[in-house]
């Protein structure tokens, strides 16, 4: 009679560490295409983050950015996660999907917030005035970065 198997089994064998990314194609100015979540909005200036729109738009609003993935449905919350939502997907170009991800709601959630926020901006003045106030925010931050660095 044979002998029976070991009841401890060896490790498989480690895979071999993946390869490293390759290299993004450049862009029309020889830089890198840059990530998804981040965006040079002008050449030459620092590179505008997903979070920097989100941190901005909520001091503007003055809700924390904790409120944004957040349950929250008082008037603040609301009002800062669709400027959000808005400013995500003009400036960096993001996708319903990817901003639903990042603010822990639905696609279907993030296109119709995005849809609102559009229509307010040609019905209700203060909506276009907050719009232009946040990316002035980042505009200065943006600037305050590039100033640090030189």
């Amino acid at each position: 009679m044979h002998p029976l198997p070991p009841l401890r089994r060896e490790p498989p064998p480690r895979a071999a560490q993946r390869p490293e990314a390759p290299e993004l194609p450049p862009t029309a100015t020889g830089e890198p295409a840059a990530r998804a979540s981040e965006r040079r909005l002008d050449p030459g200036v620092a590179t505008v983050k997903a979070r920097d729109i989100l941190e901005a738009t909520c001091a503007y609003v003055g809700v924390p950015v904790a409120a944004l993935p957040s349950d929250r449905r008082d008037v603040e919350a609301v009002v800062a996660r669709h400027l959000g939502m808005y400013l995500l997907r003009e400036d960096l170009h993001l996708s319903y999907a990817k901003i639903g991800i990042l603010l822990n709601r639905d696609h279907t959630t993030v296109a119709y917030a995005y849809k609102r926020i559009r229509e307010a901006l040609t019905e209700q003045r203060n909506v276009s005035l907050a719009v232009f106030a946040i990316r002035e925010r980042l505009k200065g931050e943006r600037d305050d970065r590039v100033r640090a660095i030189v």
